[in-house]
């Protein structure tokens, strides 16, 4: 999404991209893009499907010593933070938050 989309700015406004990041002319590797246009935009399309593809597996686990602890595969939905902040506790890992509760903030 927004690295494509990135991409495809760099591709096809390099010199205002350039001065917007205080270039007073263009990298190398941007005249390249440049010189291959095509080659690029293409390539930036496939490895973006390529990417929410492999996304979109639904696969995502918690383990912790090779112990799965939350499998969004056997669920069908991914763990709140409460239920991930518990679910380690209960197997003594108890820093992670540094002794917050999830959410909260420090000001």
């Amino acid at each position: 999404g927004l690295l494509q989309f990135a991409g495809v700015i760099v591709l096809f406004f390099p010199s205002q991209v350039c001065r917007l990041l205080g270039y007073s002319e263009l990298p190398e590797w941007m005249r390249k893009m440049q010189e291959n246009q095509m080659t690029v935009f293409l390539s930036l399309f496939f490895l973006s499907s390529f990417a929410q593809n492999f996304a979109n597996t639904g696969a995502f686990e918690i383990s912790l010593n090779g112990k799965v602890l939350f499998s969004k595969l056997e669920t069908g939905r991914l763990p709140t933070l409460k239920e991930i902040s518990e679910t380690l506790e209960q197997y003594g890992v108890n820093s992670v938050s540094g002794g917050r509760q999830f959410g909260e903030r420090n000001f």
